[in-house]
């Protein structure tokens, strides 16, 4: 175990107070680290990008107790 858990990060690209790039930047990292990143980008989308679609957050975490992998992302 490397004592990274899974991530799921969602950022949209209209996003004012945790800048986009920023988030992508922190996330980029985390995977070279090795870490289980799902990254979820919202056109448009601001702070709470996550309320934009709320279901694709909660399946994730669904999927992470039914013990499925986390996807192998590249962004």
């Amino acid at each position: 175990d490397d004592g990274l858990e899974a991530h799921h990060l969602v950022d949209g690209t209209g996003d004012e107070i945790v800048p986009y790039e920023n988030d992508l930047a922190y996330a980029r990292q985390l995977k070279a680290a090795g870490g289980q990143i799902n990254w979820d980008s919202v056109a448009g989308g601001w702070h709470l990008a996550f309320t934009n679609d709320p279901n694709r957050s909660l399946q994730w975490i669904k999927d992470r107790f039914d013990g499925l992998p986390v996807p192998n992302q590249q962004f």
